[in-house]
């Protein structure tokens, strides 16, 4: 049950960064990039767990 909260840190951390950096219209669109980010993660930390 830990291994989705494990996937939205990391996925979250690049999304912070470039917000500081990014115009506005991109702003808008980083909760799918956290998202798919946190996807991502997931599937990485599930395929190497089982």
């Amino acid at each position: 049950m830990g291994e989705p909260s494990c996937a939205v840190l990391p996925g979250s951390l690049p999304g912070t960064l470039l917000g500081k950096v990014l115009p506005k219209t991109q702003k808008e669109q980083l909760p799918t990039m956290f998202w798919l980010c946190s996807i991502g993660v997931n599937s990485v930390i599930n395929a190497h767990v089982r």
